[in-house]
């Protein structure tokens, strides 16, 4: 955010961020990121056992793709596989890339059943 948008924030509570997916903008609250600060996962291991697939778009301009790989790390399951879609935006909207979400969900559901 600029210092503006900060000034803002503070002041009225929300403002409107561009959004290329919506005219109108992505409204975004000081109660949202304040909720956000509480709810820090990736400071300490992140206690899970379940098979994990994360998909992300390097072109996403939303969330860096190597906050992936770092969510990743900080899992402790052994089963976890980060796919980076290199021409794939924050949405994953493409026919290719909504394939790729699909299989990869039958693919654990999958080795969930056997």
């Amino acid at each position: 955010m600029t210092a503006e948008q900060r000034d803002t924030l503070n002041r009225d509570g929300i403002i409107l961020l561009d959004s290329e997916y919506d005219p109108e903008g992505y409204p975004l609250t000081k109660a949202f990121i304040e909720d956000g600060e509480k709810n820090l996962l990736m400071e300490n291991p992140i206690d899970i056992n379940c098979p994990v697939r994360l998909i992300q778009g390097m072109l996403d301009a939303e969330v860096p793709w190597e906050t992936a790989v770092q969510l990743s790390q900080a899992l402790t399951t052994a089963d976890v596989r980060v796919c980076l879609v290199k021409n794939g935006d924050h949405r994953l909207s493409e026919d290719v890339q909504l394939q790729l979400l699909g299989s990869t969900l039958e693919e654990v559901l999958e080795s969930l059943n056997q």
